[in-house]
């Protein structure tokens, strides 16, 4: 466990680092799939860091990164999707940041926010 967590530490580092953005995703889905599988393994009646605990923790931190992995292959994949590209031309406002009466709306509101106008 010790190793796995050094290890999702690593990750998530060298990914903020060199700007890599899977590297953080995997490295912190270690690191929470560890803490979620070690919390909910104590609440459930294990002791502390037990052997039962620490197991739960492994297979936890194990599972978080490859889940990790395989939600980020997802999400880029369905974010260059066809129908991705499709929906938004038919949902009114997607195409805009702010669609025109929320823009007309926040528009006085910026001029006098920034003091200079």
């Amino acid at each position: 466990v010790a190793i796995l967590s050094i290890l999702g530490v690593l990750v998530t580092v060298i990914g903020f680092i060199f700007a890599v953005p899977v590297a953080v995703i995997i490295g912190s889905g270690i690191l929470i799939g560890e803490l979620v599988s070690g919390f909910f393994s104590w609440i459930s009646g294990n002791g502390l860091f037990s052997d039962e605990m620490l197991l739960d923790m492994l297979i936890g931190g194990i599972a978080g990164g490859i889940a990790s992995l395989f939600g980020w292959a997802a999400g880029v994949g369905a974010a260059g999707s066809s129908v991705v590209r499709w929906l938004g031309t038919r949902i009114p406002g997607w195409e805009e940041p702010f669609p025109k009466p929320l823009a007309g709306a926040l528009a006085p509101v910026s001029t006098k926010a920034c003091g200079i106008c």
